[in-house]
């Protein structure tokens, strides 16, 4: 191998492992903010049910609760392109096919319409979505019941919170969808 082989070689061993460690640090920046909202809640609902309802802890759980949900969708996005991006490097440059996780390996058929093998029905990053939208929407109707509105516009008001919350979750799926389009058009570039 001459010099530019070797340098080539070494260029795509750093692009995969930064691709690959940023892909780890997401996960764990999303496992972090998981477990600090679940302490915070714990202790949070603990002090409610000793109290009562504290509607400027239930507004910060809300709020805390939607930042979540979002944060949640960032990181995912993240997660997705590094993931994919380390796996297209070991696939295609350095032709470890047998080694695929996202992808099918040879003689596997690809289900999804990026070419990535089809996924579990239920898998860990849409738990840690319905996490933050059920935090979201309780917290939501706690606060909703503390108004002073006739019941048939709380419960109108609580429909609208449950619908925007679905909504956003279908916004974020699309978004999804499209970044592993994208990717799996990269995939089939390389």
């Amino acid at each position: 191998m001459d010099s530019q082989d070797l340098e080539r070689a070494e260029n795509l061993r750093r692009v995969y492992e930064q691709n690959w460690l940023h892909a780890r640090h997401v996960e764990n920046e999303r496992l972090w903010f998981t477990n600090i909202y679940a302490v915070v809640m714990a202790g949070s609902l603990v002090l409610m049910s000793e109290t009562g309802l504290i509607w400027p802890l239930a507004s910060f759980l809300l709020i805390l609760s939607f930042l979540g949900f979002c944060m949640c969708h960032a990181l995912r996005i993240a997660f997705i392109q590094h993931s994919r991006l380390s796996e297209i490097v070991l696939r295609k440059e350095w032709q470890l096919n047998n080694y695929s996780v996202f992808y099918p390996k040879e003689g596997q058929p690809a289900d999804y319409k990026s070419g990535e093998v089809k996924s579990k029905v239920i898998s860990l990053d849409k738990v840690f979505y319905l996490l933050y939208m059920l935090g979201t929407f309780v917290f939501a109707l706690l606060l909703i019941q503390l108004t002073d509105l006739l019941p048939i516009l709380q419960i109108l008001l609580k429909v609208v919170v449950a619908c925007f919350l679905i909504f956003c979750y279908i916004m974020f799926w699309k978004y999804e969808d499209r970044i592993f389009k994208q990717i799996g058009e990269l995939d089939r570039e390389a």
